[in-house]
């Protein structure tokens, strides 16, 4: 019997087109993020690259993610607020993939603005920063 959650009868036709279409849906949302992007609009703002960025790393496309992040501090990186977080992001990406040698210098820049101004920088990335460099074997 075919039924939904609230008891009503749907024709096999109509959970069959639903299936379909979500499945479509899905495959398309992981392709869009899946690969790295050949070109990046220049009109998107600091918010909408670092939410590309995020979007490609919660889906494990660290390459495009990468990208994305090269771009907003490649664009926008003369704001420290959005510098700072870029960088660890970048960082970060690299410490899950043991990429350490590429991570390091970047932990280090991080944690090198606290030492000159730590009163108006976030604080959370100082600690943060300082949690991935103590994951790097020496």
């Amino acid at each position: 019997m075919n039924l939904t959650t609230d008891g009503v009868r749907m024709k096999p036709i109509t959970q069959k087109a639903i299936f379909t279409a979500l499945t479509i849906i899905f495959v398309i949302s992981i392709v869009a993020c899946a690969s790295v992007p050949k070109e990046i609009p220049f009109e998107l703002s600091a918010k909408e690259l670092n939410q590309r960025a995020q979007e490609c790393t919660s889906s494990g496309n660290y390459a495009g993610a990468e990208v994305y992040y090269n771009t907003l501090i490649q664009r926008f990186g003369m704001d420290i607020s959005v510098l700072i977080p870029a960088e660890f992001e970048l960082a970060h990406i690299y410490i899950k993939q043991k990429k350490y040698d590429k991570a390091k210098p970047i932990l280090e820049k991080v944690l090198s603005y606290y030492e000159v101004d730590s009163t108006n920088l976030p604080r959370q990335y100082k600690k943060l920063a300082q949690i991935d460099l103590d994951k790097i074997p020496q």
